[in-house]
């Protein structure tokens, strides 16, 4: 009996890769097995390219996307376009649910071996790495500016949750936290806004009308330095403290937040553990510049730092 040189082809069904290989459906299988391969993720895989390839084709024509166009590169029905669409800022977490044996939530993301990346455009992907590589893929303990805790959607909710205006009943206020014993957590995260507000335009920036904002970069900076030290005294000897933070241009002038954090943290007794950085698609763009002078800050970062 002569061997068959089997190669799988994400593209087709196991029949038809039977068909084509002139073997029968259990043989396929039994490769597939073999090369522990799995056809869904394989398949999931190529078309999560398949729909990125199309994107950037419409993009480099110049084209709008639509999922019309998607539909007619990709030679899928509407209800798949749509469906992939969805998926697409959330394809590590996608995946992974695929390539185990159970349904799993983000969260649990952090229990599946799967190369973890400095880089993503999934928040909770981020997060659920950094409490598995540095936490123990244990919940936070304390979440120094809850708001409304969007960043914890689909992962575990912190133990106790602080703001400066709380809005829910279990949202402790601020001044709370900062009255709390010395050393009682074992790991804290606080999320400031990194915006400066552009003096007389309150009423016209898309930016400073949908998110809070600082009055000026001298607010910013103390801000997350008071912040800062208010982490370090919380913190247990080899707490760990996650910060999201991001850079920004106020008045022709790049400030570096994150930079000035790792600095002030350096100083008062945190070490560098690590930094991921989440990459924004949908960037905010004004149309009243006239003239462009710095890069547009389509990114920003989760620092993790250690007390000493």
């Amino acid at each position: 009996m002569s061997r068959v040189e089997l190669t799988y082809n994400p593209r087709l069904s196991i029949a038809e890769n039977a068909k084509l290989a002139n073997v029968s459906i259990n043989a396929v299988k039994k490769y597939m097995q073999s090369k522990n391969i799995s056809g869904r993720l394989n398949a999931c895989e190529y078309r999560f390219r398949n729909l990125e390839n199309s994107i950037e084709i419409l993009r480099k024509k110049g084209e709008k996307i639509t999922v019309q166009k998607l539909c007619d590169l990709t030679h899928w029905s509407n209800k798949t376009v749509i469906k992939y669409l969805k998926a697409l800022d959330d394809k590590d977490v996608y995946l992974a649910t695929i390539s185990t044996p159970k349904k799993v939530s983000m969260f649990t993301l952090s229990t599946n071996e799967r190369v973890i990346k400095a880089v993503s455009a999934n928040e909770h992907t981020i997060l659920a790495n950094i409490l598995k590589l540095y936490n123990n893929s244990k919940p936070i303990e304390a979440d120094l500016t809850y708001s409304k805790g969007v960043i914890w959607k689909n992962l575990p909710q912190p133990n106790r949750k602080f703001d400066i205006h709380p809005l829910a009943d279990e949202v402790e206020y601020l001044n709370i936290a900062e009255n709390l014993p010395t050393g009682i957590f074992g790991s804290v995260l606080f999320d400031l806004p990194f915006i400066v507000r552009i003096a007389g335009a309150a009423d016209s920036s898309i930016i400073t009308r949908r998110f809070d904002a600082f009055q000026n970069k001298q607010e910013l900076l103390n801000t997350n330095t008071r912040m800062l030290h208010l982490s370090h005294k919380l913190l247990k000897k080899k707490g760990i403290l996650i910060i999201k933070t991001g850079d920004c241009v106020y008045a022709g002038r790049q400030i570096f937040t994150h930079v000035h954090l790792i600095n002030e943290a350096t100083c008062i007794g945190f070490e560098i553990e690590d930094l991921f950085i989440l990459t924004r698609k949908n960037v905010i763009l004004s149309s009243n510049a006239k003239q462009i002078r710095h890069a547009r800050k389509n990114y920003c970062y989760y620092l993790v730092l250690r007390k000493k």
